[in-house]
C-alpha cells in the first residue's frame, strides 16, 4: 500500500514538472515574440546594391511621415508606436524606387502615427507619393517634381537647395522654411482650398495657377506685398 502511494506521488510530481516545463515554454515563445516585436518598431531596411534611380515613389495607406535625407548610404528606418509594427518594403523596378509601407493592424497607429526616415545618397529627378504628409531636410538637387495622389496632402521642405521646384495635386498644403534661394517655385494645385507658406527664402520667380490658393511669405499674405 506504501509502495502505492509512494508511486502516485511520483507519479504526480512528474505531472507537475511537466506542466511547469509547458508553462515556461509558452511563456518564453511569447516573450520571444514580443522581443521580435520590440526589435521591429525600430526597423532599417537596407538595399545592399544601390543603383541609380530617376524616380521615387512613397506609399502608404494611412497617416506615414515621410522623411527624406541626402547622405551617403541608403536606408529606411521605420519608427512606429510601441504597441504594433509595420511592414516596410523597398525595391526597385527599372528606373523606379518604389517605397511601401502597409499596416498590420488598420488600428494601429490611430494615436501615433509612424515616421518612415529615408537617407539615400542618389539624385531623382521626380518624386511620386501617395500619402497624407511628406517632409524633406537637408535636401540638395536641381531639380525637383513632387505629384502628390493624396487629397489634401501636407508637404514640408527644410534647409534644402533647389532651382527649379515643381508641385502638383489637389488641395496641396506647402510649406517652405530655411531654404536656399529657389530660381522657379512652380504650385499647380487643383481644388477648393490650397496653401503655400514661404518663409526665410528668396523665390526669383514664382507661378501659382490657382485662384483660391491662400499664398503666405515671411507670415504676411500675399495681398500684403502686392496692395503695397
Amino acid at each position: 500500500m506504501k509502495i502505492l502511494k509512494t508511486s502516485n506521488l511520483i507519479l504526480f510530481a512528474f505531472g507537475i514538472s511537466i506542466v511547469i516545463l509547458i508553462i515556461a515554454q509558452v511563456k518564453s515563445s511569447i516573450y520571444h515574440k514580443n522581443s521580435e516585436e520590440q526589435e521591429a518598431i525600430y526597423k532599417v531596411v537596407k538595399i545592399d546594391r544601390l543603383q541609380p534611380f530617376k524616380y521615387l515613389v512613397l506609399e502608404a495607406y494611412r497617416n506615414v511621415t515621410f522623411e527624406l535625407n541626402n547622405g551617403k548610404q541608403f536606408k529606411i528606418e521605420t519608427i512606429v508606436s510601441e504597441e504594433y509594427t509595420d511592414i516596410c518594403n523597398a525595391e526597385f523596378r527599372n528606373d523606379t524606387l518604389f517605397v511601401n509601407v502597409e499596416m498590420q493592424n488598420e488600428y494601429s497607429f490611430s494615436y501615433h502615427d509612424p515616421v518612415l526616415k529615408i537617407t539615400i545618397p542618389t539624385i531623382f529627378n521626380k518624386l511620386i507619393f501617395k500619402i497624407n504628409e511628406c517632409t524633406i531636410n537637408n535636401f540638395q538637387q536641381d531639380t525637383l517634381i513632387i505629384e502628390s495622389s493624396s487629397d489634401n496632402a501636407s508637404i514640408n521642405i527644410n534647409g534644402c537647395s533647389f532651382k527649379t521646384l515643381n508641385f502638383s495635386g489637389e488641395n496641396l498644403s506647402l510649406s517652405l522654411n530655411q531654404s536656399d534661394i529657389i530660381e522657379e517655385l512652380n504650385f499647380v494645385s487643383k481644388g477648393s482650398h490650397s496653401k503655400l507658406d514661404v518663409n526665410d527664402l528668396i523665390i526669383k520667380k514664382l507661378n501659382v495657377n490657382q485662384d483660391s490658393t491662400e499664398v503666405i511669405l515671411n507670415g504676411k499674405s500675399i495681398n500684403y506685398y502686392l496692395n503695397r
